[in-house]
């Protein structure tokens, strides 16, 4: 078979060996099994190495199945390249209950994707470990994931609401497509983002819509601030007491967001000694939070849609808010979307060196027949 032969770059970096291979792998990728490559020389010449590191770099590959070395003809692509391996890095706890949809699709999706295009796919819930004498957050690794990503034997992953940038850019350094799934509209690492900002826009103009004048804001994201301009363009307002973000005490003593969000509305609507009175309104960015501030509101004795109104955070499909619809305002994500938006983007870094881009996605307000059907 004839080959496609761009020319290599020169190896530059001090990582002779891991570039090597990357370097080799991608030119794998770009040809079917069997296809012949160049030969040691020519590689050694373009990527100007040594041809020791270029032999460790091929044996290692030659192991992986990516190429095969046949004495007298050469270096041919391998059976093995047309597999990928994508290694699913779950940077939450997915079994807990009332865990994303997300997750459910991106099972499914993984699934339907190891039967269709003969992917392999390796699971890791890389969970925070907090020193509780220290009061430290070490950036630890599930130890599979450190191992297989030392060994190069993933060809892609999907990071799952990272724990932090540094854990990102750790595994980024590994020279393999990652994506990333963020929350955080302040993390800039590049995949698919989750434009929660807007989500909040969003909530809070329907809540205005509604006559609510002073909104609470129940939050999952430490940095995202209070729309105080849109609040007041409108004549609505918002205090100090009304809005609840996470804190370390908190998310220590209690086990799900629906006990947080409980804990939270709470706070906001059983302070009889409040001198700002309680909201009209409350916006709420995770629907499992929803689900516990209004156990928190019906034992406060108030009625949804009378003595506030909640717009929330759900997800297309779900029924974690079942029985509810009609009194909540729902502003949606879709999960098939984001999880499509994942794959198509990891799907579009194999074989290319170009940095990865990021896709916002933004919610949308349910309408009252999806909310129906729902």
């Amino acid at each position: 078979m004839k080959s496609v032969y761009p020319p290599l770059s020169p190896i530059k970096s001090r990582q002779k060996f891991a570039e090597t291979k990357a370097a080799l792998r991608r030119l794998a990728e770009q040809n079917p099994p069997g296809t012949k490559l160049p030969t040691v020389r020519k590689l050694c010449e373009e990527l100007d190495v040594a041809i020791a590191t270029l032999d460790s770099a091929l044996a290692s590959l030659e192991e992986a199945g990516v190429i095969t070395r046949r004495r007298g003809s050469g270096i041919f692509v391998g059976s093995g390249i047309s597999q990928k391996t994508v290694g699913v890095v779950f940077g939450i706890n997915i079994f807990e209950a009332g865990a994303s949809p997300v997750f459910r699709e991106i099972l499914r999706q993984c699934q339907r994707r190891a039967e269709i295009h003969n992917e392999r796919f390796s699971f890791y819930i890389d969970i925070d470990q907090w020193d509780n004498r220290s009061g430290a957050h070490p950036m630890s690794m599930h130890s599979d994931l450190v191992q297989d990503l030392s060994a190069q034997r993933l060809t892609g992953a999907l990071l799952l609401w990272p724990k932090d940038a540094e854990q990102d850019r750790w595994i980024r350094g590994y020279n393999l497509p990652v994506i990333s799934l963020e929350c955080d509209s302040l993390q800039k690492m590049g995949g698919v983002r989750l434009d929660y900002a807007s989500l909040q826009d969003i909530a809070t103009d329907e809540l205005i819509k509604k006559g609510c004048r002073r909104i609470g804001f129940i939050q999952n994201l430490r940095d995202l601030p209070v729309p105080v301009a849109r609040l007041s363009a409108c004549g609505a307002v918002s205090h100090s007491e009304w809005v609840w973000r996470p804190t370390r005490p908190l998310l220590e003593m209690t086990s799900t967001n629906e006990e947080i969000g409980f804990q939270a509305a709470k706070r906001m609507f059983g302070s009889s000694s409040s001198s700002c009175g309680i909201p009209d309104g409350l916006v709420i960015l995770d629907d499992m939070m929803t689900r516990g501030a209004l156990v928190a509101l019906r034992k406060h004795g108030l009625q949804l849609g009378k003595d506030v109104h909640v717009a929330t955070h759900a997800n297309k499909g779900s029924s974690i808010l079942y029985g509810y619809e009609d009194e909540l305002t729902l502003v949606e994500f879709d999960p098939v979307e984001v999880v499509e938006s994942l794959f198509e983007m990891l799907e579009s870094q194999w074989g290319t060196s170009r940095p990865v881009s990021t896709r916002i996605l933004r919610p949308v307000v349910a309408s009252e027949i999806a909310k129906i059907i729902l």
